[in-house]
């Protein structure tokens, strides 16, 4: 019978609507009604002075980026959309068909069918489409009177998800998700077979939630209990057996919490699925556990292991990237640390306070006993002596100066950096800044590298100052030693950048020499909120640039200052959100 009423569904003919965003950037060809499984060649067609972006589906998934493409038509009604891109340089296309590009194959569409089992147990929603393999997409079951949810399944048995809404990622391959369901009579009373309505005296079915236990690793021992599905609140009981060879650490959360040290543990289910880890370490010459008493339900439950906060710095700032900036951590627990060094960088090491830590860019982490921070730190070392703005360091000392990018109001901070490979004592060098950008001298900080130095400042003009540090030792080292503040006036035009130039550089080294030192200049740019490719205007392409560095942590320009579109302190998703208003915000003006 299923396999009638899908070849009934397939010979049915459904609409593929083809729309132009916007309707005047072009036109469509490929429309029409076809049936389940057609292969349709749609094509766009863009008008003068409009180019071609890409096409999205109904749910506004980009499906292909080329102006003509094969489209697997599904059972559903579809809508394709061909977006434009308004670009005064563009012709229109010419007369005859773009063959589409050679190296670009046809997308191929995978069958995802939902289904629930036994039927009278539930309904669901989701799926029953064609989708591309990587294409999250989102189930639901909903369970009918006198039935509980058992969970989410393929066809050959393996278990997915105990939660009722559940996000599915699509495989190279036609799949059919199975929404399985379980008789449970309300009262004792009730008959044999399932009653599904009850108008009278409507009852909600208890929600019962999936706890898994495994043990990490599988060879390291044995545990027992859970890996069923409980009410809210139950106890449960489960127990972790150790092999020979190993020794017990504790029941984990996947998130690294550590819950108890106890092999036997009484656990409290949650409102939502858990997975309990037994987790082992490998220790030459244990024996294996012994039969253990069963802790009673009695025993109060063990206090929850201490947390400490473990946060990481980079020093310089510019000199790389770090995996996450802070995180929370159990007692005990371990997270992956990694840097990551920026161009003309090279790693240096990873350091608490003074001491160095760890050796390599990436390592485990394993927290004690109190918050920690780690500092990565970097060396500047230009990766080509031919970069005409990038001068080799051959010295034993050079100052340097970074490309910083603000926005219009913004109180932009402008680092002056050291790289030291002996110890010095006095520095002295000059800045000089754009007459459009003149700094707040008041506003000057002194790095703790730097500490114990007088430090005088002498104005030339209210954009030229002379910086002397006197008094002071700094040792071999890469760091920045000031840093001062640069209002951005709101009223400043974007798109713009000016340099800021360092030279007059003078230092002596301990034993009163005095040398000359290697110089780099920086800039300061000004770009508007979003303006993600540095064109000083705000279109969909900055929506591409900024998506495509969520998905591959990649760009050719990175500014988190202007990248923050919503002022929220990280670059995500919502900043793309963002754009796409101000996109709409700036065309009804």
């Amino acid at each position: 019978m299923l396999l009638l009423c899908v070849a009934q569904l397939a010979a049915q003919n459904t609409p593929l609507v083809l729309r132009a965003e916007p309707a005047e950037g072009g036109t469509l060809t490929g429309s029409g009604n076809y049936a389940a499984g057609h292969s349709v060649t749609v094509k766009a067609t863009a008008a003068t002075n409009f180019r071609f972006l890409y096409w999205t589906n109904s749910n506004d998934v980009v499906v292909s980026s080329s102006a003509q493409f094969a489209f697997i038509k599904t059972a559903e009604a579809d809508t394709l959309t061909a977006h434009f891109l308004f670009d005064p340089s563009s012709p229109d296309d010419p007369s005859e068909p773009t063959e589409p590009e050679p190296q670009e194959p046809d997308p191929v569409y995978y069958r995802l069918t939902v289904m629930s089992t036994p039927s009278e147990g539930g309904t669901v929603t989701g799926g029953g489409s064609n989708y591309l393999a990587g294409t999250k997409v989102t189930v639901k079951a909903t369970t009918a009177t006198n039935f509980v949810f058992d969970g989410w399944y393929l066809s050959d048995d393996t278990y997915l998800s105990g939660s009722l809404s559940y996000k599915h990622t699509t495989r190279e391959q036609a799949d059919t998700l199975w929404a399985r369901f379980t008789f449970s009579p309300g009262s004792p009373g009730d008959p044999s077979e399932p009653v599904l309505d009850d108008p009278e005296e409507p009852e909600t079915p208890p929600v019962y939630y999936r706890l898994t236990v495994v043990a990490t690793p599988s060879e390291g021992g044995t545990v027992t209990g859970g890996n069923a599905d409980y009410l809210a609140g139950t106890k449960v009981t489960v127990k972790a057996t150790t092999a020979t060879n190993f020794v017990f650490d504790g029941w984990y959360r996947p998130d690294n919490t550590c819950l108890t040290t106890v092999a036997n543990y009484q656990y409290t289910t949650r409102e939502q699925t858990d997975t309990l880890q037994a987790r082992f370490t490998f220790s030459p010459g244990s024996p294996d556990d012994p039969a253990e008493p069963v802790i009673t339900p009695k025993e109060p439950e063990q206090e929850p292991t201490p947390t400490h906060v473990v946060t990481l710095t980079a020093s310089p700032s510019e000199g790389g990237s770090l995996n996450f900036s802070s995180k929370t951590l159990a007692e005990g627990s371990t997270t992956t640390v990694t840097a990551t060094t920026a161009t003309n960088f090279v790693f240096s090491g990873w350091y608490v306070a003074d001491t160095l830590y760890a050796t390599s860019k990436s390592f485990t982490f394993h927290m004690g006993t109190e918050d920690i921070t780690l500092e990565a730190r970097f060396t500047f070392s230009p990766g080509s002596p031919g970069d005409p703005d990038m001068p080799v360091i051959s010295k034993q000392y050079a100052f340097y100066l970074m490309n910083r990018t603000g926005k219009p109001g913004d109180n932009l901070r402008m680092p002056v950096y050291l790289t030291a490979l002996e110890p010095l004592s006095d520095m002295t060098f000059r800045l000089t800044f754009p007459d459009e950008l003149p700094p707040d001298i008041s506003q000057v900080t002194v790095s703790g590298k730097a500490q114990g130095y007088t430090l005088d400042i002498e104005e030339e003009s209210s954009t030229v100052f002379v910086f002397t540090l006197t008094g002071g030792t700094t040792p071999a080292c890469n760091t920045s030693i000031l840093t001062i503040t640069v209002p951005i006036p709101d009223n400043m035009p974007t798109g713009v950048s000016y340099p800021v130039r360092i030279n007059q550089v003078s230092v002596k080294q301990l034993n009163g020499n005095g040398v000359s030192a290697s110089t780099r200049n920086g800039r300061i740019g000004v770009n508007k909120y979003g303006d993600t490719n540095g064109d000083n205007v705000i279109d969909l392409l900055d929506k591409q640039a900024l998506i495509a560095w969520l998905l591959e942590q990649t760009a050719e320009t990175y500014y988190e200052e202007v990248w923050d579109v919503n002022n929220d302190g990280k670059v995500d998703v919502r900043d793309a959100m963002r754009i796409v208003e101000i996109i709409e915000e700036t065309s009804g003006e």
